[in-house]
Order: C-alpha cells, then structure tokens, then sequence
C-alpha cells in the first residue's frame, strides 16, 4: 500500500501483525539489528466486564524478529503480572533492557538474540508496594553511569535507581501535581539534570549532583526544589522530552511533545526564566513519544543552515510522524513534516526505527508502528527522498 500527501514523502506498508494484547511500548535491540521487543498492556477488569473497583492488570513483553523482506516472526512472548508501560535498552551494555511496571517495580532482563527465548529476567527491583496501585511510567538510563536509571510514577514522584545495588538512591515525591508522564536526562552532565513532563503541564528540571555524589547517605529528596519549573509553555500535560544538544553558556535546546498536540523546540535555561518556544507545530493528535533518527545530515543544510534533525513522533489518534527540525545559527528555526504513517485505526503509543547497515538516509529506515486497541503492529517506510 502506497500512500502519501502533497507535502510529505509516501509510505509503503510492507507487513501487518495483530498482537494478542494491546501494544505500549517498542525498542529495537541496540546489539542486533533484526530484533524489537514490544511491550503490552492489558486492563483486565475492563476486558472482562467487571464492576470490581480495583485495577487489575497484565501484559507481556514480545520478542520479534525483523527477516527480509517484510516477513516478522514472534520468537518469544514472556507473560508479565503487570502492565508494562516503558521498555528501555541500557546505552551501557546493549543486552540488558530495564522494564516500567503497572505494580510499581522495575524488572530487569537480559536479551540474547541468539538463544530460543532471548529475554531472560534478571531482577525486580519494587519502588512502591503493587497494593498502592501507583504505576512507574517512564524510564531513562544516565549516560553517564551504567547503573543509574531515572523513573517517573503515577503519583507525580520522580527519582533515581540503583540498578545494581536495587536501591533508590533518590526520589522526589512531588515533582509533579499529577502524573510524571516522562524523564530525560539533560545533554550536559555537569552537574547531572533531569527533565520531567507531568500531566499538570509542567516541565521541570531537577539538578541532582549532590545527591548523586553521596549516595551512601541515601538521602530522601523531598525538599530539593527543581530548579526550573514552567507550566506556561505548554497547553496541556507534557508526554515526551528529547534533549537535543547544549546551546549558549548554560541553556540547552530540547523537543517536548504535548496532549495539546504540538510539538515544540524550546530553550531551557535553569532557573526563574521561562523556557523560550523556538519553534512549535501541530501534528493533529497528542504527541505520547518522540525519538531522534540517526541519519546522515546534509552537508549543504549543516554549512549553511545549521543542523537538521530528524525525528520520529508517536501522535496516538494522528499515528505517526517523520519531522525534520532545521536548528539554525540565527534562531529562524523550523518544523517539516516529511512523512506521516496514518494506516492505524485507534492510538499510536510507540514506534521505533532502524536503519539498514550500509544505510544513511531516511529511505534507509525501517519503521515499526503499533496501535493500541487493535493490538496491530505495522512494518512500513518512506520512499526514497533527497532529504536530510
């Protein structure tokens, strides 16, 4: 199926594949190419009609393996007590992938795409008690250390774990006055900086250094105030931050996705000042995931007009999107919209992406969509184009 609008490059639907429980989240392995795992989330009590005022639900985590060309195979399905809301690869050692539960743990797996069933768990580490019915919603390994992981709840509360000592060695129990939707971390690790995005519309930035550097006092955080807090900027509650790149002396340029269905460029700089709108877009549905595809840049664009960025947007009720970001020398920034996949018949909550090995260009990509309620997973790309 070829599709396409006047001002975006065509799509070609190469393959479809119904789940057996809605998908949540996707990543592809960072350690081989032709391997994504799905997580799924189920609302049980819905499913089966019951009045029974507690939630109860489950999921599983789907191990898939991308064959050329367009065939995909379920090589292991791994049944969760739980929902998974988060699935992330550690940029550290590409085999171990940490995974946000609807019980209020972390789980921890190993992935081995050469065995049979390549997700093995490893641990579980409990933020919260399961009877609290808190859920963790979002995960962000550090770049700079291998053990840390940032997490976000349903409560609002933001912190960081230990993975390997299986110990918080830092949370804030209020960051947020709803849900803490998304954390990630800043570009600039001195001093190590959270960004976090919370229903109530909130970006905040956390600057954790003395925390970090004295974890054996395991101290609770609860007084440490964000050094930025904006709830300005945005028109509803904030569901994905991607830091781009530092910028002039302290500020950093970042993407955040919204419920108010923009997608925006801001300038942060920590502190009292609002966060500078650079540039925004409407993508026409709640922008629930953004992430940055790796292709060659254009040499003409990065010389003359800065750099060019590509990124893939998960827009729920819109589908997805293929968005190149012009960051220019002067300020005169823009959003393009180069593809739009739009073959989902309810909500886009997770895409991936990845690149053929000798491939450069966003023709080069393959991409993996999912849409919710009708647990359909599609396989797509882009035609080829001279873009960025």
């Amino acid at each position: 199926m070829i599709a396409s609008t006047p001002s975006t490059m065509p799509t070609e639907l190469l393959k479809t594949l119904i789940l057996d429980l809605p998908p949540s989240c996707i990543a592809f392995s960072p350690s081989s190419p032709a391997h994504f795992v799905v997580g799924t989330y189920r609302l049980k009590n819905e499913e089966a009609g019951s009045v029974d005022p507690t939630v109860v639900r489950d999921g599983s985590l789907v191990a898939i393996r991308l064959r050329k060309p367009g065939e995909l195979r379920i090589i292991q399905t791994f049944s969760v007590s739980s929902a998974v809301l988060d699935l992330r690869f550690s940029p550290h050692n590409p085999d171990i992938v940490a995974v946000a539960t609807s019980t209020g743990a972390v789980l921890v797996f190993s992935f081995n795409h050469e065995s049979a069933s390549p997700l093995v768990q490893i641990k579980s580490v409990e933020l919260v008690t399961a009877s609290s019915q808190i859920l963790v919603l979002s995960l962000a390994w550090a770049p700079f250390s291998p053990s840390f992981l940032a997490f976000t709840l349903s409560d609002g509360a933001v912190g960081v774990l230990d993975v390997d000592q299986d110990m918080v060695i830092f949370k804030i129990p209020q960051a947020h006055s709803l849900e803490a939707w998304v954390v990630a971390w800043s570009n600039r690790n001195e001093p190590p900086a959270l960004y976090t995005g919370g229903d109530d519309s909130a970006i905040c930035c956390h600057h954790f250094w003395d925390q970090i550097s004295s974890i054996e006092t395991s101290q609770d955080s609860s007084s440490n105030s964000a050094v930025l807090h904006d709830r300005n900027s945005h028109g509803a509650g904030i569901t994905a931050i991607l830091p781009l790149r530092p910028d002039r002396k302290d500020a950093e340029i970042i993407l955040t996705g919204s419920y108010d269905e923009h997608i925006r460029v801001l300038r942060v700089v920590p502190g009292p000042s609002r966060p500078k709108v650079l540039a925004e877009k409407r993508l026409d549905g709640g922008v629930w995931q953004m992430q940055h595809l790796k292709v060659e840049d254009d040499p003409v664009s990065a010389d003359q007009n800065g750099e060019c960025v590509s990124i893939l947007a998960s827009c729920m009720h819109a589908g997805c999107r293929v968005l190149e970001i012009r960051l220019s020398h002067d300020d005169n920034w823009r959003i393009d919209t180069v593809g739009a996949f739009e073959g989902h018949k309810s909500m886009n909550y997770a895409s991936d992406a990845q690149m053929e090995p000798s491939g450069k260009k966003l023709g080069d990509l393959t991409f993996i969509s999912t849409s919710f309620y009708d647990k359909k997973l599609c396989l797509w790309r882009l035609q080829d184009n001279e873009r960025c």
